[in-house]
């Protein structure tokens, strides 16, 4: 299990070489722990 400190109703940033690049909502595909790519991170 992983614990983050994120609301279920919000996506997570998903980083790339460590910058911000993509918005993810977390999940499973059967027994293994994935995420869904959902758009690409807002510029701030």
């Amino acid at each position: 299990m992983v614990v983050l400190r994120q609301k279920v109703d919000q996506p997570l940033d998903g980083l790339l070489s460590g910058a911000r690049k993509f918005r993810v909502w977390p999940g499973t595909v059967g027994e293994r722990a994935a995420v869904l790519i959902d758009a690409p991170a807002d510029e701030d």
